[in-house]
């Protein structure tokens, strides 16, 4: 298993600091967790492809935490040749749907072109891309938040 941090900034903007995110690496699959201001970048920067993230898991639904999910969707819409035709798969608290759909009414180029599931969760447990993800309730005053353990190759 390999971590690479790439984003490890706050809600502040931050020379040579993107805000939260981090991928893990497993088993020749790729675990996206957060995708804040910067984020998508630093993927790039970091010798891993965004454009063929299949599981995407957000903490809570802060711009910090996830701004970067508008370019990803556009660039997975319009920059893959051929189309792309893996599913995405994102992980997220209650009000993921919401957020993706008033998206959507602002920049119509968000609609998916290639299969997007979404999982909003809570407390619990599955299994995806070979790794078994945990999930619990963390305190964030008012905002769904959610924590992940991630266990794969023993």
């Amino acid at each position: 298993m390999r971590v690479h941090l790439l984003g490890t900034g706050t809600v502040h903007p931050t020379p040579g600091r993107a805000s939260a995110g981090f991928a893990v690496e497993t088993a020749g699959t790729v675990h996206g967790f957060d995708l804040g201001r910067g984020v998508l970048n630093r993927w790039a920067e970091a010798g891993l492809e965004p454009l063929s993230l299949r599981w995407l898991h957000l903490s809570h639904l802060h711009p910090d935490h996830c701004c970067d999910l508008v370019p990803l969707l556009f660039a997975l819409n319009y920059a893959c040749d051929p189309p792309r035709q893996e599913a995405l798969t994102i992980t997220a608290p209650e009000g993921l749907e919401a957020l993706l759909q008033d998206l959507r009414r602002a920049w119509r180029w968000l609609r998916p072109r290639f299969p997007l599931h979404l999982r909003e969760t809570g407390p619990g447990r599955f299994v995806e891309g070979g790794a078994t993800l945990t999930t619990a309730l963390l305190d964030h005053g008012e905002t769904p938040n959610l924590g992940f353990r991630i266990e794969a190759e023993g």
